[in-house]
């Protein structure tokens, strides 16, 4: 089991021991406010930048023309798109503050493709 510290992130919720495990890991960092919102969407870069620390790595050579290189998330874009884990579209652009849904199976192949097992409490 890995409890999260996060004010919002009880032990009943479904992704609660994901959460804690990409915490105690340093995977995820949550909100300056001690929260971690985790009905919440997510950007495009927030996700980047998550896949990425998986592998602690940030760099690569897909860059975008509306990603400048003083972008918080700029090295864990390119590797991640470097990675494929990303795409852009066709007009060369990544669109970082689009947001996204991290759904439940989404959890399972971060989790399942890195070869962390986590057992579920639900």
């Amino acid at each position: 089991s890995y409890p999260a510290s996060f004010s919002d992130v009880t032990s009943a919720h479904w992704a609660a021991n994901y959460i804690g495990y990409m915490e105690q890991f340093g995977i995820v960092r949550g909100y300056s406010d001690g929260t971690f919102r985790p009905n919440a969407p997510i950007t495009r870069a927030e996700f980047a930048a998550i896949c990425c620390r998986f592998e602690k790595l940030t760099s690569g050579t897909v860059t975008f023309s509306d990603v400048p290189a003083s972008h918080w998330a700029a090295k864990s874009v390119t590797y991640a798109a470097t990675r494929g884990w990303v795409t852009g579209y066709a007009d060369g652009t990544f669109n970082c503050v689009m947001t996204i849904r991290i759904e439940k199976e989404d959890f399972h192949f971060l989790t399942d493709n890195h070869g962390i097992i986590i057992t579920e409490t639900d």
